[in-house]
């Protein structure tokens, strides 16, 4: 999935128009009815929603997941997933 993410908007400097396909829009009501999913995001949103792009690809680019990843590639789920899992806990109830 963030593959294709790249792949859609790689090079634009944002997201514009309402060009969201049905596809896009159904993924993004299940984020929102899944109360996990969407606690993990809102709390990476008030964490990092303040931040401007250039101050998020400052700090991400000095983490693990861009440091060991060649230049010009794409970083694995895998690196993303295991470097997150270190510094997000998800409480289960």
């Amino acid at each position: 999935m963030v593959v294709k993410v790249h792949e859609i908007y790689y090079g634009q400097r944002g997201i514009v128009g309402d060009e969201l396909d049905d596809k896009t829009r159904s993924d993004y009501k299940e984020l929102q009815n899944n109360e996990q999913s969407s606690d993990i995001l809102n709390s990476i949103y008030d964490i990092y929603g303040h931040s401007s792009a250039y101050d998020l690809m400052r700090q991400t680019h000095s983490e693990k997941p861009w440091l060991e990843t060649a230049r010009n590639d794409v970083i694995k789920d895998d690196l993303i997933k295991e470097y997150f899992e270190k510094v997000f806990v998800v409480e289960e109830d």
